[in-house]
């Protein structure tokens, strides 16, 4: 009987003591599957076309974390774009931060802005789904994102035509082409170029093959909005 009783008492200390996960991690695994999951929901239908039930179910988690970590559902729609543009967003400021205007030359120009449309296209190539979704949120007037994109993106596109602007002073790019059209038409010809690619005409099967010919295309893009407005 003593034996037994003991044994018993050693049994019910190990299975107070046995090892669980950690919270932490089960929280934050969750949080990234909930975003991976509403990105790809929302770029197919749209904000208003998921709920949250899909992305849960989709997401293998319990509903209520959507409220936990988000506050609902556009709170997870906006933070799923701004922690994904911030990423994008601390990578061409790192890139601008080494550049100097007093002494810009064609070479340095021709260097920087090589890395600042590589940049912008490895953004777009890291997540496909994510330049649909915001895609979408442009072409509705930006109902979600007005003040994401008034500050965090005004401010990168500040920086970039502030170094056209230099370059124009410098003589090194035509002084009668617009900053704002220029950077508009290179943006956007960006995004018309990558969703046009995926029709499947003849006409679109003809384009260069992203990611597999991405540096073909850079070199592209270079010729016609960068070399294209020097002097």
């Amino acid at each position: 009987m003593t034996d037994t009783k003991k044994n018993d008492k050693v049994e019910a200390v190990d299975v107070v003591h046995a090892p669980e996960v950690a919270p932490s991690d089960l929280e934050g695994n969750a949080r990234e599957r909930l975003k991976e999951v509403a990105i790809r929901l929302f770029a197919q239908s749209g904000i208003d076309g998921v709920s949250t039930r899909d992305i849960a179910r989709e997401a293998n988690v319990n509903i209520s974390l959507i409220s936990y970590y988000f506050g609902g559902k556009e709170g997870l729609y906006k933070t799923a774009v701004l922690e994904y543009a911030q990423l994008a967003v601390g990578d061409l400021t790192q890139l601008m931060d080494s550049y100097h205007a007093d002494s810009l030359n064609k070479a340095d120009y021709m260097k920087l802005m090589r890395g600042i449309i590589t940049g912008i296209i490895q953004f777009k190539l890291r997540s496909p789904q994510m330049s649909e979704l915001m895609m979408r949120e442009i072409l509705a007037g930006l109902p979600h994102m007005r003040e994401m994109y008034a500050t965090l993106f005004n401010t990168v596109a500040i920086r970039i035509m502030d170094i056209f602007a230099v370059a124009q002073k410098k003589g090194i790019v035509r002084a009668d082409v617009n900053g704002h059209t220029w950077l508009f038409a290179i943006m956007h010809s960006m995004d018309s170029y990558f969703f046009a690619s995926k029709c499947g005409t003849p006409f679109t099967d003809k384009s260069y093959k992203i990611p597999e010919e991405k540096d073909l295309f850079i070199d592209q893009l270079m010729k016609i909005f960068v070399e294209g407005v020097m002097k």
